[in-house]
């Protein structure tokens, strides 16, 4: 039973790898990668958005105007 697990666990682990390896994966092929951009005048305004820091303060997305900015939400529960 346990000589089972271990080929098992072995084929997931090798599977990870050549998956991880393989071209355009996200492996180590990072200089073909680019981003899909929309030219500037094709862009629209995002909505309004506030929210508050960890500190409390009030943070508005406006704020941020003429910059890239990457929002990350998340949830536990």
């Amino acid at each position: 039973m346990r000589a089972k697990l271990l080929i098992i666990l072995g084929l997931i682990a090798l599977f990870g790898v050549i998956t991880f390896l393989r071209p355009g994966s996200g492996g180590r092929d990072h200089e073909n990668m680019t981003a899909n951009l929309l030219p500037p005048d094709k862009r629209t305004e995002a909505p309004g958005l506030a929210l508050r820091d960890l500190s409390g303060h009030l943070v508005n997305l406006s704020d941020y105007q003429g910059r890239v900015v990457l929002l990350g939400f998340w949830t536990t529960g």
